[in-house]
């Protein structure tokens, strides 16, 4: 959940690839995503992140807010909802 709010702040995420950070970060594009055990990858992502220019940091952090508020707003979230409850009871 703390990613979702983090993103509403139109900046760009680091994040490990555990829990939701997955289903939330597309790569390069919404944030960046490293393996939880490798401190490497962090510093890599880190440096990316220090090494963009305010128009691809603005863009980045543009493209997460524009990310869930389409993808986690509360009627996308039910219609989910609804289709995985259909498929569990095979409802067409």
């Amino acid at each position: 959940m703390y990613l979702l709010r983090l993103k509403l702040w139109k900046k760009p995420i680091i994040a490990s690839d555990l829990g939701g950070s997955k289903e939330t970060i597309i790569k390069g594009k919404s944030g960046f995503l490293y393996k939880h055990d490798d401190p490497r990858q962090l510093a890599k992502a880190l440096n990316t992140v220090i090494e963009l220019d305010q128009e691809m940091l603005n863009s980045i952090g543009n493209e997460g807010r524009k990310n869930i508020t389409k993808k986690f707003d509360v009627e996308a979230m039910c219609d989910s909802t609804l289709r995985e409850y259909k498929k569990l009871l095979d409802i067409k």
